[in-house]
């Protein structure tokens, strides 16, 4: 009897499969909650984390020779594939080296610092070091244990036992929605507006003073203020004690800070940019910042990065900074460098997704310094790079085999119009007749980016939350050119209800003039009392208070003028507003001409004249290649015009309903509908990526967008009236996310990591195989509901698991082919990232999908609907409540869930149990 047969050998591999997604998954969680090193330490270094990994390889040998795989060339490709992936991965991580090379404009360096760090104590000359945070640095004398990890720690004033240190006082003031602090030593004054705040002084008519009593802050004044704290409202004045809460006065508000009855120079771990890791040191808490030695007691303690010496110099001779004109977004950057090896000097540019090998070391752009004289190049030695390429290129030839295999070779009959995607840049006498003239009109918005009027007219609109049945673009343009009309628009929409009472309005839209008594600004006080709180604490109120006035001052950027940029100004190339005070004497002429045009035009009615001067603009903006072409503002307009993908949306639900009224008819029209409407879909995506000059992957509605083209090429593909249904119901699903007032439609310039071939590919394959599970999810609800309603549904498995199949080799494809891009443009095919961890988990879950041999179609339908689960949360959990270079939830994480998800997850379970006990009966 052999040890281990091919089903325990097959359960062995799916269950360590599912205990590493599990393993994965925790560590994203302690990563969001204490920091990556932690997650390091706790997972992806771990010693069960390697076992778990070695126990899959050697279970994947015995696999291929145990099932013969080798005799199905595309599955023992794929298989085999793996193993040269793990070889590499193993020679990369144990063997190889990564660091960084922080490098000063005339600064030489031959050494870089590793990404690996220690802890050490030096005590009578005698050094102590562990590199796990998780293991205890036991030392003479005492032990030294890691409690937290942050990237956010600061140099601050800290507690001190020494009566003869200084005290001090902080404040943070609150004023005109700007923030200010302020530091007040001993005998110090300092005056904010009319009123002097001092620290054991009085002095002035008006006063602040703050004294210690007792170890404890008092304050004593001589003016009316109120203090909030705790939701409790109180009018100080004389002596009051002096602790937490808002204090208000005339129109600023204050609060402290930091009080310190004796203060030393120290660390936090908050409100900065520092990496810093806290410690407990025989009970005492220290916080140690990285490459800093502390000294305490009689040692020195340090938490510090490795180091690796190169040989040579490397010497930076200047740091160039690229952005999009007349903007400061950055376009690209670049490192030129020198390497003096001995008596040789070598001339370098190293800039994204360009690289420099020299030696053994590989140099990558990563970064640069704020003041723009420095540069940060990420630099690696690689020793597993030829067999994981070598396993990527199995992989991707095994899958592709594996696409004309017997089971999937005709879902494949229309792969090569997605190909179309892949191409990674696409270059693209009345007051009517003038603004068809200006429709066309370069202008410039807020970020940057060139547009034509007509499509930032939609934009500023979007942002107003403007009423659906105005155009956008006669609103901004009698906004402009009438003053008049500015007190009489209703374009600002306010939908709170407390809000509106507070602004005494009667419907949803304001004017520009119910947010002013005179010429006080309403929300203002409001606002104050809303900033002070701070963002975490700001109510569903407050939030929208918030985007309200972000509204009215986008309403006085658009009737000052200052938005309507049009005219261009040289020497550095940008677009200005004819209104603008900083013209030169040229384009002021040309600004003076337009504009009196336009004032006569509007007593006469005839903008003949304004139309001829507004093509002078036109002529000067054509003679500058930087800016779009006739062809693309044209495009832009049309795709602005018919609201191109909302378009779609409508499209699609009118085929899904049509196609329920068929459902069960043996008609092939949905099919051929469908297959136009796809058509539509794609050449309208193609042509906003003509718009804006790159393939358009770049953003959370772009995705989207493709996403439910990827749905529907599923549905067309299956070529079963159900099966299309379903796809059609998931791109509907889809676009309606897409439109939802939190995801922004707007092209933006596309960030320098992003400029590069493999974004296209990447991207499309991944969102595609998205399209994919979506479907297996819907065949899998489907069949639930008929098991619910005693309704047959005898094909439900084979879908499902043809769904998973394509859809899980399109993952792999997208993702390894996303590792060989990290690889090129930043020197690291894997860096644990929450997304790419997540991607992982959700290529674990879909191969134990795709793995399984079970007997219950309902177990494998429950499996394959929950599965779905973990798509969802790789494309939006991780973007919002996890952290990473993905995730737009910044540094810090929010687990909070929303009420909807909440219930959604407990109707499906309800939904699960129901199927089950039926399928019982």
């Amino acid at each position: 009897m052999k040890l281990i047969n091919k089903k325990n050998n097959l359960s062995l591999a799916l269950f360590f499969m599912l205990i590493f997604a599990i393993m994965c998954a925790c560590a994203t969680l302690v990563e969001a909650k204490y920091g990556v090193q932690k997650a390091k330490d706790l997972f992806y270094n771990a010693w069960y984390f390697y076992l778990v990994m070695i126990i899959l390889f050697i279970n994947l040998i015995i696999s291929i020779f145990q099932y013969k795989i080798y005799k199905k060339i595309s599955l023992f490709l794929i298989h085999i594939s793996f193993i040269f992936i793990f070889v590499g991965a193993v020679l990369t991580h144990f063997y190889g080296f990564e660091g960084v090379l922080n490098l000063r404009e005339g600064e030489f360096k031959d050494e870089i610092l590793s990404a690996n760090t220690s802890i050490k104590i030096i005590k009578d000359n005698k050094e102590y070091k562990v590199d796990n945070f998780n293991d205890d640095l036991i030392y003479d004398g005492g032990i030294l244990r890691f409690v937290e990890f942050s990237n956010e720690a600061k140099e601050e004033y800290v507690s001190s036992d020494n009566i003869n240190d200084k005290s001090i006082i902080k404040l943070n003031f609150t004023y005109e929605n700007e923030l200010y602090n302020l530091e007040l030593n001993e005998y110090d004054c300092n005056l904010v507006k009319d009123l002097n705040f001092c620290f054991n002084k009085v002095d002035g008519d008006k006063y602040v003073n703050f004294n210690i009593k007792n170890n404890e802050f008092y304050a004593s004044t001589n003016v009316n203020m109120k203090r909030i704290y705790q939701g409790k409202e109180e009018y100080l004045s004389d002596d009051f004690k002096f602790i937490d809460g808002v204090y208000y006065y005339e129109d600023f508000t204050f609060n402290p800070i930091l009080t310190l009855t004796h203060a030393k120079n120290g660390y936090v771990m908050s409100g900065g940019d520092l990496k810093a890791i806290k410690v407990s040191l025989n009970g005492k808490d220290l916080i140690l910042p990285l490459n800093k030695d502390i000294l305490y007691e009689d040692m020195k303690i340090s938490w510090s990065q490795d180091s690796l010496k190169l040989g040579y110099n490397v010497y930076l001779k200047k740091f160039n900074l690229f952005t999009y004109p007349a903007s400061n977004t950055p376009k690209d950057y670049e490192s030129e460098i020198l390497i003096i090896d001995n008596n040789e000097k070598i001339h370098a540019s190293i800039s994204m997704n360009n690289v420099l090998d020299y030696k053994g070391f590989r140099f990558f752009q990563h970064s640069y310094d704020d003041d723009l004289r420095g540069t940060v190049l990420s630099v690696n030695k690689d020793l597993g790079k030829i067999p994981t390429y070598i396993g990527y290129f199995v992989l991707f030839l095994g899958c592709f085999l594996n696409l004309f295999s017997k089971h999937t070779k005709t879902l494949f009959k229309m792969l090569s119009l997605l190909l179309c995607l892949f191409t990674p840049k696409i270059y693209a006498d009345d007051v009517n007749s003038h603004l068809n003239e200006l429709n066309t009109v370069v202008t410039q918005d807020l970020n940057g980016r060139f547009l034509s009027f007509y499509a930032l007219t939609n934009d500023l609109c979007n942002k107003l939350k403007c009423p659906k049945n105005l155009k956008a673009n006669e609103e901004i343009f009698k906004l402009i050119t009438d003053i008049s009309y500015v007190n009489e628009a209703k374009l600002i929409k306010v939908d709170n209800d407390k809000l509106k009472k507070e602004l005494n309005l009667s419907d949803n839209y304001a004017k520009f003039s119910d947010f002013y008594d005179g010429p006080s600004y309403k929300l203002k006080d409001i606002l104050k009392q809303t900033y002070a709180k701070g963002e975490a604490n700001f109510s569903e109120y407050d939030k929208e208070l918030i985007k309200v006035d972000e509204r009215v001052n986008i309403f006085y950027l658009i009737f000052t003028g200052e938005l309507f940029k049009i005219i261009p100004e040289m020497p550095d190339f940008r677009l200005v507003s004819p209104f603008s005070d900083n013209l030169n004497l040229q384009n002021q002429n040309i600004a003076n001409k337009y504009i009196s045009s336009l004032l006569l035009a509007k007593s006469t009615k005839d903008y003949k004249t304004a139309n001829e001067n507004l093509n002078e603009i036109k002529k000067m903006q054509n003679s500058y290649n930087i800016l779009p072409s006739n062809n693309q503002i044209i495009i832009e307009n049309f795709l602005v015009k018919i609201d191109a993908f909302y378009l779609l949306l409508k499209i699609y639900c009118i085929l899904f309903l049509l196609s329920l009224v068929l459902i069960f008819k043996n008609n092939k029209i949905i099919w051929y509908l469908t297959f136009f409407t796809f058509i539509l879909h794609l050449v309208l995506l193609c042509l906003r990526g003509f718009v804006a000059g790159f393939t358009p992957l770049t953003n959370t509605y772009e995705s989207l967008i493709y996403i439910a083209l990827s749905s529907v090429f599923a549905g067309l593909v299956f070529r079963k009236n159900l099966l299309l249904s379903l796809c059609l119901l998931f791109s509907v699903a889809t676009l309606f996310t897409a439109h939802l007032n939190d995801i922004n439609p707007q092209i933006t310039n596309l960030m320098p990591v992003l400029n590069s071939p493999y974004l296209s590919i990447h991207v499309s394959l991944i969102a595609a195989s998205y399209g994919f599970f979506g479907l297996s999810a819907l065949i899998s609800f489907s069949y639930l509901l008929c098991v619910i309603f005693k309704k047959p549904y005898d094909k439900a498995n084979i879908q499902i698991y043809l769904a998973n199949h394509l859809g899980l080799l399109l993952l792999i494809c997208g993702n390894f082919l996303g590792g060989i891009w990290a690889n090129e443009s930043w020197g690291r095919y894997w860096g644990w990232d929450s997304k790419e961890t997540w991607s992982l988990i959700s290529i674990l879950i879909y191969a134990i999908l795709v793995h399984l041999k079970l007997k219950s179609k309902l177990l494998y339908a429950l499996l394959s609907m929950w599965g779905f689960g973990v798509i969802l949360m790789t494309y939006f959990g991780v973007n919002y409540y996890l952290v990473g270079k993905h995730s737009y939830a910044g540094e810090k994480s929010n687990f909070e869930s929303p009420l909807w998800l909440i219930i959604s997850v407990i109707i499906l379970i309800i939904f699960s149990l129901v199927a089950i006990r039926r399928n019982l009966k």
